[in-house]
């Protein structure tokens, strides 16, 4: 059984979603969750769970690289650099109360749109102390464009 990110029976690790069991060979309770799921009326197995979700998140990260303006082979580049997409637990405190204030932003955004586009291009304008310094808090949309844009030099 999997607790979080991790199965029950092992040490800390990664749930890689394309795998039905832990590294160890203990079965994955992703399955189970993924059962019980419905999306309009349907009810989805695991296996389908998890390709929505590569979908939709290649789509995301797409539709953001391009609203950040970043060039296409770029892009694609990082797209590519995605791929096989896993989870894993945030073990960085900083990162955790980053990830704890985006969420009480979200919330507060959600009563005046439901936009994922625009709800990710407002969290990337929020300053965030894990992207940043100690001198000053950095803003992920330019954190992110520096970065990707350092692949083509």
């Amino acid at each position: 059984m999997r607790r979080g990110n991790r199965c029950a029976g092992c040490r800390p690790g990664q749930l890689d979603l394309r795998s039905d069991k832990c590294p160890t060979g203990h079965i994955d309770t992703f399955s189970a969750f993924a059962g019980s799921l419905k999306i309009g009326g349907s009810q989805l197995s695991a296996r389908q769970l998890r390709e929505s979700i590569e979908i939709r998140f290649q789509a995301a990260v797409a539709e953001l690289l391009d609203a950040l303006q970043l060039p296409a082979k770029i892009v694609n580049l990082e797209l590519a650099a995605v791929q096989p997409i896993s989870f894993a637990a945030a073990s960085n405190r900083r990162v955790i109360g980053s990830m704890n204030e985006f969420v009480r932003q979200i919330e507060s955004d959600l009563m005046r749109t439901s936009d994922p586009l625009h709800l990710s291009l407002r969290l990337g304008e929020t300053p965030m102390s894990a992207v940043g310094s100690k001198a000053y808090y950095g803003l992920p949309n330019e954190v992110a464009r520096d970065l990707l844009m350092s692949w083509e030099h």
